[in-house]
């Protein structure tokens, strides 16, 4: 949805998600992206990021070797959104009121209300309850990407999904 964001002329994506045109077209946008998350997911041996595809695997039958999803407070999304765009560094305070920091938060909530609204209104899907979705979910907010990554190995492991995949094939 990013990408088309872009190639439409918008330089923020929750500017899309907010514009007439997209409103006026939501679910074809979405339906060409998740067709695309479909066809990707019935291939052999791939890695999918997308909030939205543990729910469409399930509402459309689809196996898949482990769904996660990874959960953090707002004020964690706030600082590593920031972080990821080199505007802040690592271990660096955030002023709450600052406008960079209302800003991103308050983009970041409207992304999530919008999505949650989008997902519901055209997939009938409980954006806010992962866990009829998803067969791990993670808190992310007191872990490293290092530490997220070797938990999330250690909860497919001993969660069996690897053998579980392997033995319906």
């Amino acid at each position: 949805m990013r990408s088309i964001a872009k190639s439409k002329g918008y330089k923020k994506y929750v500017d899309f998600i907010e514009s007439d045109e997209f409103n006026s077209e939501q679910g074809k946008f979405d339906h060409l992206v998740d067709r695309k998350l479909i066809a990707m997911a019935l291939k052999p041996n791939i890695l999918i990021e997308s909030k939205i595809v543990g729910p469409l695997l399930v509402k459309e039958g689809i196996e898949s070797t482990v769904k996660i999803w990874l959960d953090c407070s707002i004020e964690t999304r706030v600082y590593r959104k920031l972080f990821s765009k080199g505007l802040i560094s690592e271990g660096e305070s955030l002023d709450k009121k600052s406008i960079l920091y209302i800003e991103t938060r308050n983009d970041l909530m409207i992304r999530y209300s919008n999505d949650k609204n989008r997902y519901q209104k055209i997939y009938g899907i409980s954006y806010s309850e992962p866990e009829l979705y998803y067969d791990i979910i993670l808190k992310t907010d007191n872990q490293t990407p290092s530490q997220t990554f070797n938990l999330l190995l250690k909860k497919i492991e001993d969660g069996g999904y690897l053998k579980k995949h392997q033995s319906n094939k």
